[in-house]
């Protein structure tokens, strides 16, 4: 090894050896353990964030076993009539899950209300937050209008966070919305 990388791996060792983690030190707290999306077989699954999982519908078992990977709360985006929809109240209040509907109506439901409430829920939420809808589409647009209106992203990085996220189709949506038409 030459002494450039042994400098910069003894860099990185000084820098991992002064992160905080939570405690009653007052530290910082650690951010959530990341949650391998890959290995949970996922539609459309993407973390495009630490503490934030981004999917399609998911089903019972993936609810559980996202919970059981460390997921703290659920986010569906969906109409509870929505095909495949409206099992999750019960399901979540049966096992405990902290489950939240946010009904973004296709693209009308692409509005700053939404996005102000998503946003805000993500933000506050301890832990992982699992975010879906039918595709992802609507959860990565209606984040990526959160992140520019409410969380100090420019147009162009809210737009490519939204791609992370699952947007896909709606992208003209978003575009519109923060152009504010």
């Amino acid at each position: 090894m030459n002494r450039t990388a042994l400098l910069l791996l003894a860099l990185a060792s000084i820098a991992a050896a002064c992160t905080s983690a939570p405690g009653a030190d007052g530290g910082a707290e650690a951010p959530p353990a990341a949650i391998d999306v890959e290995a949970l077989d996922l539609p459309y699954a993407a973390a495009p964030a630490p503490g934030l999982v981004t999917a399609g519908q998911l089903s019972p078992e993936q609810m559980t076993a996202l919970a059981a990977a460390g997921a703290t709360h659920f986010v569906s985006l969906r109409l509870a009539e929505e095909n495949g929809s409206g099992w999750e109240e019960a399901f979540a209040a049966d096992k405990g899950y902290a489950f939240t509907r946010i009904p973004v109506a296709g693209a009308a439901g692409i509005e700053d209300g939404n996005a102000r409430t998503l946003h805000d829920l993500v933000e506050s939420t301890e832990g992982t937050v699992v975010v879906y809808c039918g595709s992802s589409n609507r959860v990565g647009t209606l984040l990526g209008l959160g992140r520019a209106r409410f969380g100090g992203l420019s147009n162009e990085e809210a737009l490519e966070f939204a791609r992370l996220a699952g947007m896909t189709r709606m992208a003209p949506v978003l575009e519109k919305a923060l152009a504010g038409e």
